[in-house]
């Protein structure tokens, strides 16, 4: 279960499926989600994930595999 209006949360990451699925395999829980958008809560631990996320993830989001 996850928040459904999540225009109303200030501190929130945003991402495309493939950093969704690479999020969710490292453990953090889904915020929300709209359509093809995935949200995360924006918090220190999930910035120190982000910094070391592969490139071959990024590129996935970029080119929509």
């Amino acid at each position: 279960m996850y928040i459904i209006n999540s225009e109303i949360i200030k501190n929130k990451y945003e991402c495309k499926y493939n950093t969704y699925i690479y999020l969710k395999n490292n453990g953090f829980p889904l915020l929300s989600r709209n359509n093809d958008r995935y949200y995360f809560a924006l918090t220190d631990k999930l910035k120190e994930c982000l910094k070391h996320i592969p490139f071959l993830v990024k590129c996935r989001d970029l080119l929509k595999f």
